[in-house]
């Protein structure tokens, strides 16, 4: 099978924690699987076009969510348990959206005020 175009395959990390340090661009991190499956399926001539990168984002709002659990923490909040699964789980889903300034090519630090 070939192909006329390159593929690229993005890969955005799920919900939970990918890590304390954002990986370079080019470190296979939490999709080593899906990796090594496409590189074993796929011949040397098809793999050599795969554009492949993982993308990370989670560090854009775990500190805000470090910070805020430690706030609560402080107040003698109950079901910190409950509250860490919502906050390093669910959170990062419900966070993910376009938005105005995604469409704006900033960079990180420019874009950390944003979020």
């Amino acid at each position: 099978m070939s192909h006329d175009k390159p593929i690229a395959v993005a890969v955005i990390h799920g919900m939970g924690s990918q890590g304390d340090r954002r990986p370079a661009a080019d470190e296979i991190t939490f999709s080593k699987g899906l990796h090594a499956e496409l590189g074993n399926t796929l011949d040397a001539a098809e793999w050599n076009r795969v554009a492949y990168r993982e993308i990370f984002w989670a560090d854009l709002l775990q500190e805000r969510q470090e910070t805020y659990l430690g706030d609560i923490r402080k107040t003698g909040a109950r079901w910190m348990w409950l509250r860490d699964f919502v906050m390093h789980r669910l959170t990062d889903a419900a966070a993910y959206r376009q938005t105005y300034y995604t469409k704006l090519d900033l960079s990180r630090s420019d874009r950390s005020s944003f979020v």
